[in-house]
């Protein structure tokens, strides 16, 4: 990405052999329809030197589209029967490369608890906890697709009044620009490298039980911290014989239990049997390596690998059942639910600079044509 009109380009390769996508940014007055496909390749290629020319096969797909900031405030319908995803609830851009992650996990995490509401094995709170869990996840990432966008804007500010043409220039002062830039993209690298965001992104709704008098682990957008941690996802790692431990992980439910003992892992199996939650029990005595990083005997695993539940045992089939209840959604209410959702939604503005409307974000001075 590069300065040209105080705006930039990229330049996209789609397979590293023949096809590209080409971004021309552009003032949001400028008229794109008398700007041919080719001329915006051309512009986007030369940069501050003019049009580069190149030969084009041809011209595959040509869009206009405005780089949005936007979050939906509310992700249902009044009765629960319908759902917003993707798109539809969350627009970002593109910088960061979180849009698309972000409708798959919308996706999976509603996915999973409409089919277990159709099936019987999920009550109403399941269904209103999508919106607390996924909302939020909505609103860090697509605040930080513009903190990321924002490193390239600010190339005009370090450029400033040079000449755009001083970057290439073989003199001091060319060298100290280029060094100038390289500091500032060394320093705000987080685009290709926040980690944090993209992975360890934990939920916090009623469904989930939380571990009582602890604190949970640190956050930050840098660094991917693997967590049982009720609400992260679990852990990716292979066992003492190169299984993944996701493939020991059934289809609906899984109950990991890392003790020697049953540790009441059968008052699980017990009472998921009489809900008719369906329940995989891995036992896994023996790795302790696993066991260290799943920092508790027992975890229990969601549909959508989420960590709903852990302990170190189970004292009574009460126990187990009021804790399937309670992550299934059969307990409490969605009005509960949305009481949750509204206490996150606060938590989360009162320290960030985020809105759902566009108009509001400093961003919305800038459109973009895009072959």
């Amino acid at each position: 990405m590069g300065p040209h009109g105080g705006l930039g380009a990229a330049i996209i390769s789609q397979d590293e052999i023949d096809t590209f996508t080409v971004h021309l940014f552009l003032p949001l007055d400028v008229d794109t329809e008398n700007i041919d496909s080719k001329d915006a390749i051309y512009r986007a290629l030369g940069g501050i030197y003019g049009n580069f020319h190149i030969e084009i096969d041809e011209i595959l797909v040509r869009s206009v589209w405005r780089p949005n900031i936007a979050v939906a405030r509310i992700w249902h319908g009044p009765h629960y029967r319908v759902f917003l995803a993707g798109d539809s609830a969350h627009q970002n851009i593109p910088t960061g490369g979180y849009g698309m992650n972000m409708g798959i996990g919308d996706a999976f995490d509603l996915g999973w608890k409409l089919a277990a509401v159709i099936n019987g094995n999920g009550g109403p709170g399941l269904l209103a906890s999508y919106e607390p869990e996924r909302r939020p996840v909505a609103l860090r990432n697509v605040d930080h697709s513009g903190v990321h966008f924002k490193v390239h804007q600010d190339l005009t500010s370090i450029i400033g009044e040079e000449d755009p043409k001083l970057i290439d220039a073989k003199t001091a002062e060319g060298h100290t620009l280029r060094e100038k830039i390289h500091r500032h993209y060394q320093q705000h690298d987080g685009e290709n490298k926040d980690f944090g965001i993209e992975m360890d992104y934990r939920y916090d709704s009623p469904v989930i039980i939380r571990d009582h008098d602890e604190v949970a682990p640190s956050w930050e957008p840098r660094r991917y911290t693997p967590t049982t941690w009720p609400g992260g996802r679990a852990p990716s790692l292979f066992l003492s014989n190169g299984t993944a431990i996701y493939d020991t992980f059934g289809k609906h439910w899984t109950l990991l239990n890392f003790s020697a003992d049953n540790s009441g892992a059968s008052y699980m199996v017990e009472a998921a049997h009489s809900q008719g939650i369906p329940l995989t029990v891995v036992e896994l005595p023996n790795e302790s390596h696993a066991q260290a990083i799943y920092e508790k005997p027992l975890v229990l695993v969601r549909p959508d690998q989420h960590v709903a539940w852990r302990a170190h045992t189970i004292d009574s089939l009460i126990t187990a059942t009021r804790v399937l209840e309670t992550v299934t959604g059969k307990v409490g209410s969605p009005s509960l639910v949305e009481q949750k959702q509204e206490q996150i939604t606060r938590a989360f503005t009162a320290t960030s600079e985020i809105d759902s409307q566009v108009d509001e974000y400093p961003l919305e001075k800038l459109g973009a044509f895009q072959k």
